[in-house]
């Protein structure tokens, strides 16, 4: 956790992520960022939470509007943890793009 800020970081990710992949090898199952859901369940996921952030940002006239970018990625056997970020990293890069369509490549 970021000391300054109190949110999750960097660091706390790939901790949580190198735990994950040892209960995903463990067990033999696929994995995406947010466990115990796949690339369909986590793109609805993030574009239910993008809806959320629209319908708030439409709810009152504001000075600011809120944004979600989501890069979704999915641990498969034999992936790295590194490999994984690497996935969500180029996947958040393409969803920028397209301005709020997710995109969950392999």
């Amino acid at each position: 956790m970021d000391a300054l800020t109190g949110v999750f970081n960097r660091r706390f990710m790939e901790e949580a992520l190198t735990r994950e992949v040892a209960q995903a090898e463990r067990y033999h199952r696929n994995l995406v960022i947010m466990p115990d859901s796949d690339l369909v369940q986590a793109g609805v996921t993030v574009r239910r939470l993008q809806w959320c952030l629209e319908r708030w940002n439409d709810s009152e006239q504001r000075e600011y509007r809120l944004s979600l970018s989501c890069g979704v990625a999915e641990y498969k056997p034999g992936r790295t943890v590194e490999d994984v970020i690497k996935a969500a990293d180029a996947n958040l890069y393409i969803e920028k793009a397209s301005r709020g369509k997710v995109e969950a490549l392999p």
